[in-house]
């Protein structure tokens, strides 16, 4: 009985003895922690009466180069050392359902998907780094930068713009048996990548405006006193924006004959005979002051003509004559304004 209890104690011994340095020897990388890599881009404007399904907006950025120190080689030297990766997103894959074969993940703006396209080099998601790592050796071999194309697919309604925020994709060592074993790097959104609905944008359907003030007779008033008033318009087509988007109009108006003049009194062009009168335009009850010819908002004697979620604006003014001396001669009248709309 002791002799046949010893055999099978000693053979169990030999049987585990050949797997032991199979297991000690076995090829693979270690990081202590990933490198977190930040993806920036440019801000986009997207469109959020897409359907369903549809780019949105794209961004050409670049995934960066990543060299991580923090990665140590284990097992027999000369073993090759693997990477694979994906893709993280706020959401699990949607699947290929949106075209182009691309897999689809959710971001942090509700409604608002990415899947990502190499536009330069070898593909990023899969692949291998052939290193003849020693053991316990620094992993020195990084990864290349990749350009690539980010699209934004509408993947629900969209409220609201935001920043871009989170995990985009990441890359993992494996063993020699191709096991994932750790993280090598992370790609992550730069804060600066803002994202905002489209507003609406406006055209003017009115480009050119010509206001006839008749033939009048010696008017015999004092000077600064108006009269022979003339309506007429400015229009605005706007498209519509996004949900919750409106557009600020500004406008100003320049004076063609003096561009530098800030009164409310616009002088007579070159062309007229007349003397001792100029012209007002009114907007409100208000003379308008003219200003510089500017499309920044904020500029000489701009105002506010309209908050607009799209649609038509109707701009009434009034023009009418002021006497400027205290005598009117005769003649022809031609006086010549300019429009220009800023939005915000």
């Amino acid at each position: 009985m002791s002799t046949a209890i010893r055999h099978l104690i000693l053979f169990g011994l030999l049987a585990l003895a050949p797997i032991m340095p199979t297991l000690v020897h076995a090829a693979g990388t270690t990081c202590s922690s990933p490198i977190i890599a930040l993806v920036t881009g440019p801000a986009v404007t997207v469109n959020n009466s897409a359907a369903i399904g549809d780019v949105i907006g794209t961004i050409t950025t670049t995934f960066p180069g990543a060299n991580n120190p923090n990665c140590t080689s284990t097992g027999t030297p000369g073993g090759n050392s693997y990477f694979g990766g994906g893709f993280l997103g706020s959401a699990p894959d949607l699947g290929p359902t949106y075209g182009n074969g691309g897999h689809l993940y959710a971001t942090t703006i509700p409604g608002v998907g990415f899947r990502v396209n190499i536009t330069g080099g070898s593909a990023i998601f899969w692949g291998y780094i052939p290193s003849p790592f020693m053991p316990y050796q620094v992993a020195a071999t990084g990864m290349a930068a990749r350009q690539v194309l980010v699209e934004l697919v509408k993947i629900g309604p969209i409220a609201q713009g935001g920043t871009l925020s989170g995990d985009i994709a990441y890359f993992q060592m494996t063993d020699s048996n191709g096991a994932y074993t750790t993280r090598f790097v992370t790609y992550q959104w730069s804060s600066s990548v803002v994202v905002t609905l489209k507003s609406p944008a406006c055209s003017v359907s009115t480009p050119s405006v010509k206001v006839g003030m008749g033939t009048v007779a010696n008017p015999h008033v004092a000077v600064g006193q108006t009269f022979d008033p003339v309506d007429f318009n400015v229009q605005l087509n706007c498209s519509v924006g996004d949900v919750g988007q409106s557009t600020s109009v500004y406008m100003t108006i320049s004076d063609a004959t003096n561009p530098g003049n800030t009164s409310n009194i616009l002088n007579l062009g070159a062309s007229s005979t007349v003397t001792g009168l100029g012209i007002q335009l009114v907007r409100n009850g208000t003379p308008v002051s003219f200003g510089p010819d500017s499309a920044v908002v904020g500029s000489q004697n701009q105002f506010s003509v309209s908050s607009t979620t799209g649609g038509t604006i109707n701009i009434p003014f009034i023009a009418r004559y002021i006497v400027t001396s205290n005598t009117v001669t005769p003649g022809i009248v031609n006086a010549f304004a300019t429009f220009t709309f800023a939005y915000q």
